[in-house]
């Protein structure tokens, strides 16, 4: 039990001190919470704290890492099934592709429907309209 709130707080703690300036030592907090998270096998956590690292790589402008962070996240997510975080991990994904200049690509990425997401959404006819 002590591994687990280790590694979830460890990573909790390393984004709030990257978003509070302290980047080296939140960095080094986050990753180790993330491994942590790997040799407990949390899969379905895992994606939340890659998610952690993807926000502070936007901050910091490490293009290569947050694109790296969301694309392993995204991969668990299609294996377990725990889809909590995608939106926030394409928005994500599309700022970084932004910020490397591949336009297209992010904007792509930010219009990939989920796959719980409905097809058509049906559409309410308006009061007192004849239906």
């Amino acid at each position: 039990m002590r591994g687990w709130f280790r590694a979830i707080t460890g990573g909790l703690r390393g984004w709030a001190l990257c978003r509070l300036g302290q980047t080296r030592e939140g960095i080094e907090a986050l990753r180790h919470g993330i491994e942590l998270m790997r040799k407990l096998g949390a899969r379905i956590l895992l994606p939340y704290h890659l998610h952690l690292l993807a926000d502070v790589s936007v901050l910091l402008g490490q293009v290569e890492q947050g694109l790296a962070a969301v694309g392993e996240a995204l991969a668990l997510i299609e294996e377990t099934g725990a889809r909590v975080f995608e939106s926030e991990l394409r928005r994500l994904q599309a700022e970084l592709l932004r910020m490397a200049g591949r336009e297209e690509e992010a904007l792509l990425s930010s219009l990939r429907p989920t796959p719980d997401s409905p097809p058509n959404p049906p559409r309410e006819s308006p009061p007192g309209a004849a239906r």
